[in-house]
């Protein structure tokens, strides 16, 4: 097929109109998996010459018909902008829906081993991304954001998840306090983690059903959300860096528990 270009950009508000909350997703192992996953509402796809067979692999994967075009570098320059890694390959789709919160617990409940993740106030995609990424690694059964101060789903941060965006429900409460107290009704511990203790977390017996909840760089958890954790810990990080980034920090909070609860 020859390479073509849109005439009008969806970038640029022009050609056929799409509702505010569609967007592009982009890369190989984001589209890979949003293509693989029958819970997408896909509306388009483009591809350059060059990656138009590798496409026709993927698109092998896709739950249902896909509209694509085939064009120019220069579209993908255009829609995404020059630092963009898209790796000429991106797809138009709704956002995905979550599950509310009730129904997921219920799901959940007779779980004798869980791993839950809370971000307090973390909207930075590329932090989220990360933290999505590593969270499907080691098997978390789900991922708890406030309801107003949630990350939205972004090209970034489903790239930088690599396709795990598609692997792990993301809660959406009103209020993280109540939620932790529900969840502790539920048989979870909860372990905050912040710098401002003397706690390490390689020296707590995390129970098996294990509750995280991480703060925003810089601000941390807030007051009353480290107020109802029920352990507070860090990581045994050497002045003069004092905290990681909290992908970082998330990625080894769930290494060690799986350290201490190996995965059979």
């Amino acid at each position: 097929m020859r390479n073509k270009k849109l005439k009008h950009p969806p970038s640029r508000g022009q050609g056929p109109k799409h509702k505010s909350t569609d967007h592009w997703l982009y890369g190989t192992h984001a589209v890979s998996a949003v293509l693989g996953n029958p819970k997408r509402q896909l509306i388009k796809a483009i591809c350059t010459q060059k990656t138009e067979a590798l496409f026709n692999t993927l698109i092998q994967d896709a739950k249902h018909p896909l509209q694509k075009d085939c064009v120019t570098i220069d579209v993908f320059k255009d829609l995404f902008g020059p630092g963009a890694v898209h790796q000429e390959i991106a797809v138009l789709t709704k956002p995905l829906n979550h599950p509310d919160f009730s129904s997921w617990l219920k799901g959940i409940r007779n779980n004798t081993s869980s791993v839950v993740l809370i971000l307090d106030s973390i909207t930075d995609p590329q932090n989220v991304g990360a933290i999505i990424r590593s969270a499907v690694a080691f098997g978390v059964d789900g991922l708890i954001v406030h309801k107003h101060n949630a990350p939205q789903e972004t090209a970034t941060m489903v790239k930088v998840a690599s396709g795990g965006y598609e692997h792990i429900p993301i809660l959406s409460v009103p209020n993280i306090s109540d939620t932790l107290k529900v969840l502790k009704e539920e048989g979870y511990w909860t372990y905050g983690m912040t710098e401002h203790t003397d706690s390490l977390l390689s020296t707590v017996a995390l129970d098996q059903k294990c509750v995280f909840v991480m703060g925003a760089e810089g601000t941390g958890m807030r007051p009353l959300v480290a107020k109802n954790c029920d352990v507070l810990a860090k990581l045994p990080t050497r002045p003069p860096i004092l905290s990681l980034n909290v992908g970082q920090a998330t990625t080894l909070c769930l290494y060690e528990y799986v350290r201490q609860h190996p995965i059979v």
